[in-house]
């Protein structure tokens, strides 16, 4: 199809994910080919409650530092701009 759109693929993300529920928390532990492991924990609040995100997101780096996890390994970006940062870093 994308090069039908006259488009290139510039990455691709191969993972194997696993999927867990613990309490009210959905969590997704990824292994990602040329990247490694991720950890991924949500919980869905109501609308009524979007007040509460900031004490949501206390409560989920809690969880994720009783675990090892520190807030400071949180990955910001998805993995296709990590696996392209890493391919321009091998080929400078």
């Amino acid at each position: 199809m994308l090069l039908l759109l006259d488009q290139e693929e510039m990455v691709r993300i191969n993972k194997t994910r696993i999927s867990s529920q613990y309490n009210d928390y959905q969590i997704c532990v990824d292994d990602v080919e040329n990247l490694g492991s991720f950890i991924e924990v949500e919980v869905l609040i109501p609308d009524a409650d979007a007040d509460k995100s900031d004490q949501v997101q206390e409560e989920l780096f809690t969880f994720l530092t009783s675990l090892g996890i520190s807030p400071d390994d949180r990955a910001t970006v998805g993995y296709n701009t990590l696996l392209l940062a890493k391919k321009n870093e091998k080929q400078s």
